[in-house]
This record gives structure tokens, C-alpha cells and sequence, in this order.
């Protein structure tokens, strides 16, 4: 059964409501998650103002339609430009809204947490980048996948070698990177076991 209006507006209020909750609660909250709050957040808000302009439209058709009344006998048909004035006013505050969440976005995707490990934990996680593997990072809130091909020094540091792209699929946007250690553990990186079109975990291979 489709749900109504009311009903996953309710929903979106529930669900900032648990958003709330788990801000206030979180034992810790790391900077690329606080990022990846943010990013969703003005994805919603980028997104509600086509809500009120369709509720604003819809209640304009009503009224066409002579199917509104004013329970206190007012004027149905200037309340209803008095509503559409007040949606209308909301999306462009919204629109400022966005502006700084995207702002405050920008800023918090170039931002880490740094992460202390012990000397097992270091060589897990260089055992974990021995050439040829897949990594998968949304640390700025895009799908980013880097397949790992080589490890090797260059001016005294170890770097890592490989090929990177924006989304599984989309080849065009694959390009070499080098990265140093310092900048590979910032970039948020994790360990990617599923096919990667192109690519096969553990035997890399240039794209036809």
C-alpha cells in the first residue's frame, strides 16, 4: 500500500528525531562521519523545497476545484495565497540553508581523524596493502575505488601505486595516483572485496 504524503513526512520527522538521539549519545563521533552526516542532511534539504512547491501547487488546485472552506469562515481563497507566500518564503530559506551545509561540507571532507594503532594493528594493515588489491573510500561523500598495484619507494618514502575512479562503473574517470602512507590513511581507504568492473581483486588488469 502507498504510503501518503503526511505519512513519510512523518517518517522524515521520526527519523531526524533518531538522528538527534544519536549525535547527542555518541560516544565518539570521527570527522569523516560527522562529514558524511552533512552531506547527507543537505541532500534532505536540497530536496524539500520541490516538496512544499508541489504541496503549494496542489493546494492551488484545490481551491480551484472549490473545495476548500475555512472552518472560521475566512476567505478560503486569500488564506490560500497568504499559504503559498509562506511555502514559498520557506524554500528560499531553505535555499541559504543548503548553502551553508554545502560550505561547512566542503570544509569537513578535508578533514580526518587521526587514528592510533599499536604495532600489531600496523602490520595488519600492511599486510592488508600487499599489492594486488581493491580499496573503496567515500570519505567526501562520492564513491571512490583504487586498485593497489604496487608498493615502492620513491625519495626515501613508501608510497602506494595504483589506479583510481569515481564509481564502480564509470571507466572514463580512472586515472594513475600515488599515494604516500600519511596520505592514504587520511583518504579513509578500506579494504573492497567485491568485483570492480574491469578490475579483479587480486589480478589487476588494464581496462580494454
Amino acid at each position: 500500500m502507498e504510503k501518503s504524503p503526511s505519512a513519510l513526512a512523518g517518517e522524515v520527522a521520526q527519523a531526524i528525531r533518531n538522528l538527534n538521539h544519536a549525535t547527542l549519545n555518541a560516544k565518539t563521533l570521527a570527522a569523516p562521519e560527522i562529514s558524511s552526516t552533512v552531506q547527507e542532511l543537505l541532500l534532505a534539504v536540497d530536496r524539500l523545497p520541490q516538496a512544499l512547491y508541489q504541496l503549494s501547487a496542489r493546494l492551488v488546485r484545490e481551491q480551484q476545484a472549490a473545495r476548500l472552506r475555512m472552518g472560521d469562515g475566512r476567505d478560503p481563497d486569500r488564506s490560500v495565497v497568504e499559504v503559498e507566500t509562506y511555502l514559498a518564503d520557506a524554500e528560499a530559506d531553505l535555499g541559504d540553508v543548503a548553502e551553508h551545509l554545502r560550505k561547512a561540507g566542503a570544509l569537513l571532507s578535508a578533514m580526518s581523524t587521526p587514528r592510533v594503532v599499536d604495532l600489531e594493528d600496523q602490520e595488519e594493515r600492511e599486510e592488508e596493502l600487499a599489492a594486488p588489491n581493491i580499496w573503496y573510500s567515500s570519505n567526501d561523500g562520492h564513491p571512490y575505488f583504487f586498485r593497489l598495484d604496487r608498493t615502492e619507494e620513491r625519495d626515501g618514502k613508501k608510497v602506494h601505486v595504483g589506479r583510481q575512479r569515481i564509481g564502480r562503473n564509470k571507466v572514463e574517470s580512472e586515472r594513475e595516483v600515488v599515494y604516500d602512507a600519511a596520505n592514504f590513511n587520511r583518504s579513509g581507504w578500506k579494504p573492497y572485496a567485491k568485483p570492480v568492473p574491469g578490475w579483479t581483486p587480486g589480478h589487476p588488469q588494464e581496462n580494454a
